[in-house]
């Protein structure tokens, strides 16, 4: 079996030859290159490895030639701005967190170009969103590419948010996650952008965050422990950050939850574990019977990862972790005071009262499995000779690396302790990311730091 070792140098190697030389098959990506740079540049600051002078001099001179006089970045030099590959380009240049990258970037017309992009409140279905070129569609993505920029630039005001909050709430849909549009399905990659947009907007919109939680949380496939971007479809690396990434941000926003809180989040039992007692039954697909009060958990439940995290917390459900199987490095040997696998049911000593009895607030407590989705990624989605993908069978490209690792990190930094949660040895640890911008931490400090001592008026 394949041992639970990040493939670090891999990774890098692979990374660094497609900065420099691409395969002919890239000449569709043409109109995507400051999408190239992030994913690469991310994907290696994450890793550890620094940017060397020479890299970062060519990537800030590209991506300033992708950079319209009018604001706004596009996809290569000479292309129409579009609110994707500014995002792209600004994150990457963030990325590199030097003075030339950040003076390389013309803040007041990218707030004039972000002005331009909103719809203005005359277009009732779609007001407050964000068009994603001139000519180009609405959708969620424009309204986190434009907050998010406004955000690391330093350049928000209130003719780029103001009204945004209403076309947020029209994206989220009857299942509870959010939709590109209004009316369109839910899907991890536009609810991943709607809460963050709804964090970047001081938590102004009224999203339904129990529905939302609940359809996210759902998401975690149980047999894989990957995310699923919709409703009965397969699991995607990728998703390891779109709706991993959705978490952090949750719970920032959901208050602590306690006992009878978790039944908003967990559906009745679709597949038991055990035959229920009579008067334990749901009487319709969403409710128990207010004469029975809560299901027996301990007896069974839906199998779905959140539940049984929660569950084997408590001591109710079965640990899912592998108690009796060792996982061990390409040598046969464990490692040293590496503990390989997380018990996802161990006691937390911050949870007891002082009578003894298990407290009764849950808030620390991530609310996904991260040692499932840690897993997912260092087994299924490495590819041995560098690179991530999207699932076994599928090929490595710089798109999937970048959001597999990502998600990576998200699970290693998600304990509610602020101490990371590494499966596998201790090297596989990667750099913290800003779940709210996907830069590293510490990224957007310093580029605040920078504009400071730049002033601009902004026209409100």
């Amino acid at each position: 079996r394949r041992a639970l070792v990040l493939l670090r140098d891999s990774h890098i190697e692979y990374l660094k030859k497609g900065i420099r030389n691409l395969s002919q098959g890239h000449c569709v990506l043409d109109a995507s290159r400051p999408w190239l740079c992030y994913w690469i540049l991310h994907s290696m600051s994450l890793l550890g490895e620094p940017l060397d002078i020479e890299m970062s001099t060519d990537v800030i001179e590209l991506l300033s030639l992708c950079q319209s006089p009018t604001g706004g970045y596009g996809g290569g030099p000479g292309q129409i701005p579009h609110l994707a590959s500014t995002y792209a380009a600004v994150s990457a240049l963030l990325t590199i967190g030097t003075e030339a990258a950040f003076a390389s970037i013309d803040r007041s017309a990218m707030h004039s170009f972000l002005v331009r992009m909103k719809l203005s409140d005359s277009d009732s279905f779609l007001a407050g969103g964000f068009k994603m070129s001139q000519v180009g569609e609405v959708d969620i993505r424009g309204v986190f590419a434009a907050l998010a920029v406004a955000e690391m630039l330093d350049i928000k005001s209130t003719a780029v948010t103001f009204g945004v909050s209403k076309f947020l709430e029209r994206c989220q849909t009857y299942e509870g996650g959010i939709g590109g549009e209004p009316g369109a399905e839910a899907h991890g990659g536009y609810t991943f952008c709607g809460v963050a947009a709804h964090v970047l907007l001081g938590g102004g919109s009224n999203l339904n965050l129990t529905k939302l939680t609940r359809w996210a949380v759902l998401r975690q496939g149980s047999p894989e422990g990957g995310f699923m971007g919709r409703t009965n479809k397969l699991v995607d690396g990728c998703y390891s950050f779109w709706q991993g990434g959705i978490f952090p941000l949750l719970a920032k926003l959901l208050p602590s939850l306690d006992a009878s809180d978790l039944l908003a989040f967990a559906p009745p039992p679709t597949f038991p574990l055990a035959v229920p007692p009579q008067d334990q039954v749901y009487q319709d697909s969403s409710e128990p019977s207010p004469s029975q009060g809560a299901p027996d958990f301990k007896e069974y439940h839906n199998a779905r990862i959140f539940g049984r995290m929660f569950l084997a917390r408590e001591g109710f459900g079965p640990d899912i972790s592998d108690s009796d199987d060792e996982w061990v490095e390409d040598n046969g040997k464990e490692e040293d005071g590496d503990k390989e696998l997380e018990e996802v049911g161990k006691e937390d000593p911050g949870a007891k009262e002082d009578d003894g009895k298990k407290s009764e607030k849950y808030g620390s407590i991530p609310l996904f499995n991260s040692a499932a989705l840690q897993a997912w990624l260092l087994l299924c989605c490495q590819v041995l000779n560098g690179g991530m993908r999207d699932k076994p069978g599928m090929s490595r490209d710089f798109y999937h690396t970048c959001y597999c690792l990502s998600g990576l990190s998200v699970a290693q930094h998600s304990s509610g302790d602020g101490k990371p949660d590494v499966l596998g040895p201790k090297r596989n640890l990667l750099e913290r990311t800003n779940c709210l911008l996907n830069i590293l931490d510490g990224k957007l400090e310093k580029a605040h730091a920078f504009y400071a001592g730049f002033k601009m008026e902004i026209e409100e």
